[in-house]
Order: structure tokens, then C-alpha cells, then sequence
């Protein structure tokens, strides 16, 4: 069964790691949902992206910086939008909180 999110405008926040808990970053965000495939682009203070990934009951995507290192996102729909975890590697991650603006 899938879950339908709405495509078009999202924003939200991600955090750092516990040791870094004070630390947040904003995100704006352009989501595309069709077909159990995420796709779209944005920006947030370490540049510009690209995401590409899929859904069922969860959410996977990937966010690639341009030039840069990419960002494994995980997550379950929350209230409006979506909440999970992201990771770098093993010892760096956090959480995050996306929803849609529109």
C-alpha cells in the first residue's frame, strides 16, 4: 500500500548527531512523489542537491550535493509530512523533519 504525499514546495530542518545538538539546518525543498519514486531538487547551507529515491510505507531517498558528498535519508510520514534519520556513515547522522509548504 502506498502513501501519497503531495508534490511541489517542502521545507524543514535537519540536525547533527547528539554531540552536536544545538546545530540545525534549514532545507527548501522542490518534491516530486509518482509511482513509489521521490525525485526533486533544493538547497540548505552546505549548497544545492539533488534527490532521487523510493516509497511504499517507508521513505529512502538520497540527497547528492553538486560536487559534494551525498546524504542517505530514511524516514516514516509525520503529521503532514516526513520525519526520520540521515547518515553520512556509521558515526555520522541525525534527524530530520520535512513538510510541504503548498
Amino acid at each position: 500500500m502506498n502513501i501519497t504525499l503531495p508534490s511541489g514546495r517542502w521545507a524543514g530542518f535537519y540536525r547533527y548527531s547528539w554531540l552536536l545538538l544545538w546545530r540545525k539546518g534549514s532545507m527548501d525543498l522542490h518534491l516530486n512523489f509518482a509511482g513509489g519514486i521521490i525525485s526533486g531538487h533544493g538547497t540548505d547551507p552546505e549548497g544545492s542537491f539533488t534527490i532521487v529515491g523510493h516509497y511504499e510505507l517507508d521513505y529512502q531517498f538520497t540527497k547528492q550535493y553538486a560536487g559534494k558528498h551525498s546524504v542517505l535519508y530514511k524516514g516514516r510520514p509525520k503529521g503532514r509530512g516526513l520525519a526520520g534519520r540521515w547518515q553520512i556513515s556509521d558515526n555520522w547522522g541525525g534527524d530530520f523533519d520535512i513538510w510541504p509548504t503548498e
